[in-house]
């Protein structure tokens, strides 16, 4: 609900708050590609809020502007997946999946289970290792 505007103003933003404090960034990322993956696997997200431990990020989030996308891994991460991968070890063998086909970065959206990878060239995704609801997008 709260983060809702986030997906209707369809520009870059830092959210904070619930979601629902958005600060434009400065982040571009015309010409990439976006691969979106949509396991049929149903998470709860009471169930990994309740288990997790959230703290602050170790990187200024408003400054991933100044670093390549293929470094973010090295600066970012989702701390809700350790959690959900030990609920749903399948999970766990997406994310090298994607490098594998060339993402320059990969993450489990929020509590999961979807994953999108950022690609700098258009995916080419075969369909033998990836059996799993997807869409390509271009920004």
């Amino acid at each position: 609900g709260s983060d809702c505007p986030f997906f209707v103003q369809n520009k870059p933003v830092f959210a904070s708050g619930r979601g629902e404090i958005m600060e434009e960034i400065k982040l571009n990322l015309e010409g990439k590609y976006v691969l979106i993956v949509f396991p049929d696997i149903h998470i709860h997200t009471g169930d990994v809020f309740s288990k997790t431990t959230i703290s602050p990020a170790d990187y200024e989030l408003r400054d991933l502007h100044t670093i390549p996308v293929s470094s973010w891994k090295n600066h970012i991460g989702n701390k809700f997946e350790s959690f959900v991968f030990n609920m749903h070890p399948q999970l766990k063998k997406i994310k090298p999946l994607l490098y594998a086909a060339g993402a320059d970065y990969v993450q489990m959206t929020g509590t999961g289970s979807a994953f999108y990878g950022i690609f700098s060239h258009k995916p080419e995704i075969n369909q033998n290792y990836l059996t799993y609801k997807y869409i390509v997008k271009q920004f």
